[in-house]
């Protein structure tokens, strides 16, 4: 019997080539490999959704508790229905102009103070 010593990041690696390897012999489509992403693949992911995003500003997002996801040591982690959900709410405030009033209120009240 052999040993093989591995960290947890590269075995998570190993397990999810060899599902995708598993689904690409099955035809399943790419979307089904896993409902977590980890940084790259959310910002892609939210790319794709219609809600362009840089890796800067997701990890300002994670730093401020703005995004649900969730931190294993040092690797941050997102749920793909929970991007997609929180994505829809952030476009659906853009849409309705609650940002816009939001920004001129406190505009507003930076120029009264001074």
């Amino acid at each position: 019997m052999e040993l093989i010593l591995t960290t947890p990041d590269a075995l998570a690696e190993i397990v999810e080539q060899a599902v995708r390897k598993c689904q690409r012999k099955q035809n399943l489509p790419a979307e089904t490999i896993s409902a977590r992403l980890n940084l790259q693949a959310a910002v892609d992911f939210l790319n794709q959704e219609g809600f362009p995003i840089s890796r800067s500003k997701l990890y300002k997002l994670t730093a401020e508790g703005k995004i649900p996801h969730h931190k294993f040591g040092h690797r941050l982690v997102f749920e793909r229905d929970a991007l997609a959900v929180w994505a829809e709410a952030q476009l659906r405030s853009r849409s309705d102009g609650t940002d816009a009033r939001a920004a001129i209120a406190r505009s507003a009240r930076k120029k009264a103070k001074h």
